[in-house]
């Protein structure tokens, strides 16, 4: 089904975009606290104790001016009047200097280089938060007087005091700021820079832009709300803009989600794109969301218990030694890489096959004689199509991680774990590997080894480094070990926060069934990787103690998704989300569920 530009828009920012841009989207459209709940409490946590807001939303970060700016017009336009507003408009204030403009601090090799600022930008975003905020704001009449002095005699605006070249954007910027103002001298200095802004704009609109430039959304907006929404050139401008080629939603590369954003509220403001049908969907996107953190929650033990049952059926179970569990999650992880997405054989006949011919799990001596596992490898019936080598390199990958589990044994916690794997890595592995990959993590891997770091969070990405260190690891592999051993098997809680579920077709299915994505779903079937870090950022925004538990969508794929037989009808309503996919409930997936 081919979707309209307004709901590949909405679901392109919600989909793709940071959470700050779909906050601003959901102020755009008019939604109260309530609805922007999530993304609001995230804003406010980021508050600093001088009332400044982190420079690129970093909780810890030095204060940044445009930061604040942008927090304190959000939380104004979605009438949220408590103290982290005074507390961020009194910051902005203090930060002013005395020609009435803001400069924001940056460093660049240790120097500040002041004349890279484009002050009259910075003065005019901060002037507009602040009248957004308080009209009545002791720094708005010194800003006005800053932008009535970098005002040019024709109209527009200087880029700073130190660069007198005309700045469209920071013209544009500037006249939206005064207009929020709505004081007389503001209105005046405005009514002359949107004059002059118009006449710019009629001559290059009609002459020179082959293609749109970066200031031109800025600029439409100025006029627009100077009441230039109706003029021709603006609609035709913005007609071209919608039909342009660079809308590719899904391929960052065409166009950001912020450009997105910035686009889409222009064109709302110009009636040139239906607003009802962008707040529709996004208001759906939102009750999705919801329902499916709900049902997720609800299902949370079920699907734990799902790969529970696979693990059972080749003698691992919870009570388990650590060292038996981390043994046959590899093995696990390892095998899945062979049938994963099988149709011609029963993964767990085949797993239990090759668990026959190795030896019991318990027996890791087995597991670490090479030519033991190699020979179980080549008697397997379901690995006779896999490639000599390949089949070589895992059973001496297995041999490698069987050895490192009885060297160290048991192990207290998990930073226990990944700092012995990172140093038998470097030891032990590394003399026996080869390649430019492996080369390339071994030297990550050797820097966080001389740094010793030990906090949780780079522990983890040692850890994904030294298995990608591994005969036949992959990022697939490095990510489904982590996922069996520490988040099925919940062998060390603390790390659960870090654990990814792995992507494949079973769950990129149901993410594009639910309406969630930006692609079609013949688009995500050509490439499902595509989808995996929008499915890694939702799993993060609906459950950020617990990511890995959206793996919830994988199961709903693999037993309803891809059957089409089980999608409609007395087998669909079993589906886990047959209320939410309007496919499931109108009988499509006969047709189409292939």
């Amino acid at each position: 089904m081919q979707l309209d530009f307004e709901t590949r828009a909405a679901r392109y920012i919600m989909e793709w975009g940071e959470w700050i841009e779909k906050l601003q989207l959901l102020a755009l459209l008019g939604f109260k606290f309530e609805r922007a709940k999530i993304y609001v409490e995230k804003l406010i946590k980021l508050q600093n104790q001088d009332g400044g807001f982190p420079r690129n939303w970093i909780k810890g970060r030095a204060s940044s001016l445009l930061e604040t700016a942008t927090a304190l017009e959000l939380l104004a336009k979605m009438n949220f009047r408590e103290e982290v507003l005074e507390k961020a408009a009194k910051y902005l204030v203090e930060k002013q200097l005395a020609n009435g403009s803001w400069r924001e601090e940056k460093e660049e090799y240790g120097e500040r280089r002041a004349e890279k600022h484009r002050v009259t930008l910075e003065t005019a975003r901060i002037l507009r938060a602040l009248a957004s905020f308080d009209a009545k704001n002791a720094g708005i009449e010194k800003a006005i007087a800053y932008l009535a002095y970098a005002q040019r005699e024709d109209g527009l605006w200087l880029t700073s005091h130190l660069d007198e070249s005309v700045d469209m954007e920071a013209s544009s910027e500037a006249i939206l700021a005064l207009l929020e103002v709505g004081s007389e001298k503001a209105k005046q200095l405005a009514r002359i820079g949107v004059e002059a802004l118009w006449r710019w704009f009629v001559e290059k609109a009609t002459e020179d832009w082959s293609e749109m430039p970066k200031e031109a959304l800025s600029i439409a907006e100025a006029l627009i709300e100077a009441g230039y929404g109706e003029a021709e050139a603006v609609r035709r401008i913005l007609k071209a803009y919608v039909k342009a080629e660079k809308w590719r939603f899904g391929d960052k590369r065409s166009i950001s989600t912020s450009e997105a954003v910035k686009a889409l509220k222009v064109l709302l403001l110009a009636k040139a794109i239906d607003e009802e049908k962008v707040r529709r969907e996004v208001e759906r996107l939102i009750y999705v969301r919801e329902e499916l953190k709900r049902k997720i929650e609800a299902k949370e033990e079920e699907t734990r218990n799902y790969f529970l049952i696979r693990f059972e059926e080749i003698g691992i179970r919870p009570s388990d030694k650590p060292s038996k569990i981390l043994l046959g999650s590899y093995l696990y992880a390892m095998m899945d890489q062979f049938f994963w997405t099988s149709e011609a054989f029963d993964p767990q006949k085949e797993y239990r096959e090759i668990v026959g011919l190795i030896g019991s799990v318990d027996q890791i001596d087995k597991y670490m004689d090479f030519e033991n596992v190699k020979k179980a490898f080549f008697k397997s019936r379901a690995l006779r199509g896999i490639a000599r080598r390949r089949k070589l390199e895992v059973a001496k990958s297995i041999s490698l991680f069987a050895k490192f589990i009885k060297e160290y044994g048991n192990f207290k916690d998990f930073k226990e774990f990944a700092e012995k794997l990172r140093a038998y890595t470097l030891f032990k592995v590394a003399p026996q590997v080869s390649g430019w990959n492996t080369a390339y993590n071994l030297g990550l891997l050797l820097r966080s080894f001389s740094k010793a770091e030990n906090d949780l969070g780079k522990l983890i990405k040692s850890f994904e480094l030294s298995l990608k260190c591994f005969p036949a690891v992959g990022a697939k592999i490095a990510l489904l070990f982590p996922f069996y051993a520490l988040w099925v098997f919940r062998l060390w809680p603390e790390a659960s926060t870090y654990i990814k579920c792995p992507i494949d077709w079973n769950i990129v299915k149901p993410y594009g069934n639910l309406g969630l994505s930006c692609m079609t779903l013949k688009e995500l079937r050509k490439d499902p990787k595509r989808a995996a870090e929008a499915i890694h950022r939702l799993a993060e925004e609906l459950f950020p103690e617990d990511p890995a538990k959206i793996v919830f969508l994988w199961i709903v794929g693999h037993e309803w998704c891809t059957k089409p037989y089980k999608c409609y009808g007395i087998a669909g309503r079993k589906c886990w989300i047959f209320d939410l996919c309007a496919r499931g409930r109108t009988g499509e997936g006969k047709k189409n569920m292939g």
